[in-house]
């Protein structure tokens, strides 16, 4: 948890945020939710990937921090898919907390959850999709890998019973 703490302080204070009630909430709230399997491992690429699609935009630095910091709520994505699909869910979540704040009254909260929601809503099936081809084409090698094997195996088989009959 201390380690999360320090990990989301110093993504503040490296893209030259000042600490204010919001990013220690954001930060307080970094920590909490380490106690349930957020680390720096799957965590760093979803504040990357928010600090990216920062770059792009005209979005001040008070955003990209706060919107990092709530969006790490996608850290199990980071998890289960891996770091590419982190970065990945890190640039869309800013995307969507920037569009999604006028039906919630501003940046918030609430518009960082409901935002995390969409983001994993449309990631999930992609990634699962993806997942399962990779899986499918995984099993056509092993497959194919094994019948070269049993092949090989029958082939060693009839030069041994050949030298056993010399």
């Amino acid at each position: 948890m201390g380690i999360m703490g320090f990990v989301a302080t110093g993504f503040v204070i490296l893209i030259g945020e000042t600490l204010n009630g919001p990013l220690l909430a954001g930060i307080l709230t970094v920590v909490g939710f380490s106690a349930y399997g957020k680390h720096f491992k799957n965590t760093i690429p979803i504040l990357i990937g928010v600090y990216i699609a920062g770059l792009g935009s005209s979005t001040n630095g008070f955003t990209v921090a706060l919107s990092a910091l709530f969006g790490t709520s996608l850290a199990p994505i980071t998890g289960v898919y891996g770091i590419i699909w982190g970065v990945i869910a890190g640039w869309l979540h800013l995307a969507v907390v920037q569009s999604i704040g006028t039906v919630h009254g501003g940046l918030n909260l609430y518009n960082n959850g409901f935002s995390a929601g969409i983001v994993a809503s449309i990631l999930l099936p992609i990634m699962d999709m993806i997942k399962d081809h990779k899986d499918k084409e995984r099993i056509k090698y092993l497959k194919r890998k094994k019948q070269l094997y049993d092949a090989i195996t029958e082939q060693r088989k009839k030069m041994e019973e050949m030298e056993n009959d010399l």
